[in-house]
C-alpha cells in the first residue's frame, strides 16, 4: 500500500485501501492479491515519467533555458501548438503527479481532463501549456472515428477530476482522469490506445500506442 500511496500523494492511504478493497471485490478477488499487481504496475508507470522528467531537464539546460521549473524540474510554461486534425493527440511530461494527455476537439481546440480540482473542458489550445518535452500525435483511424472522438469528448464537459488511474477503464463514468478521457473517447469506437494492457491507463500508456504517430 505504501507504494501506492507514494505516487498518488492527493489520496490519503484510507482512500486509497476503500478504492482497492471495491475493485477487489468487484473482480472476485482479495485486497491482498490485488494490491501488489497495482503497485508494480504503479511503479512502473512512475519510472517511465521519471525518465520523461530527466529528458525534459536535459531539453531546457540544452537550451538555456531560464524559467520557473517545479521541484521535479518540469515546467510547464509553453502554449499548445496547434493539431493537424481533429481527434489528434497531444502528451506532456508534467510537474507533479502523472504526464497529461489531451485531444485536439479542433486544430485550435483542446479536449481534456486538466487536472485536480477541475472539470472537463473543451479550450483553445493556447490556454493549455506544455513542457518542453511533448508531442502531438496523429492517429491512425478513418476520420468518422475522429470525429467520434471530439464529439464524445465535448458531450462529457463538465465532469470532475479522477484520481484514480489504476482503474480507470470505465467509458461511461462519473468524473474522469487525463488519460480516462482520451482512452474512453476511442474506445467507444472500439480503439483501444492502452499500449500495455494493464488495469489502468497512464497518458504514457496512450504515447506510446501503435495507432499513434508522432509528428
Amino acid at each position: 500500500m505504501a507504494t501506492i500511496a507514494k505516487y498518488n500523494p492527493d489520496m490519503t492511504v484510507d482512500e486509497i485501501t476503500q478504492e482497492l478493497t471495491t475493485e477487489a471485490e468487484n473482480e472476485g478477488t482479495t485486497l491482498d492479491v490485488l494490491a501488489p499487481q497495482i503497485a508494480a504496475e504503479v511503479e512502473k508507470e512512475a519510472a517511465e515519467v521519471q525518465k520523461d522528467r530527466e529528458i525534459d531537464e536535459a531539453m531546457s539546460e540544452s537550451s538555456s533555458q531560464v524559467s520557473t521549473r517545479s521541484s521535479s524540474g518540469v515546467s510547464r510554461d509553453k502554449i499548445l501548438p496547434h493539431g493537424k486534425v481533429l481527434g489528434d493527440i497531444y502528451w506532456t511530461a508534467a510537474g507533479a503527479g502523472w504526464n497529461h494527455i489531451g485531444l485536439y476537439y479542433h486544430v485550435d481546440m483542446a479536449a481534456e481532463a486538466p487536472g485536480k480540482g477541475q472539470v472537463s473542458r473543451v479550450v483553445y489550445t493556447n490556454q493549455v501549456k506544455v513542457a518542453n518535452n511533448y508531442g502531438r500525435y496523429s492517429i491512425r483511424v478513418d476520420k468518422p472515428y475522429r470525429v467520434s472522438a471530439a464529439n464524445w469528448a465535448s458531450r462529457h464537459r463538465g465532469k470532475p477530476y479522477n484520481l484514480v488511474f489504476w482503474n480507470n477503464k470505465t467509458i461511461e463514468a462519473s468524473k474522469y482522469n487525463c488519460s480516462q478521457f482520451v482512452w474512453a473517447s476511442y474506445k467507444i469506437s472500439g480503439y483501444d490506445l492502452d499500449s500495455d494492457g494493464g488495469s489502468g491507463v497512464y497518458p504514457d500508456d496512450i504515447r506510446d500506442s501503435s495507432l499513434l504517430k508522432h509528428y
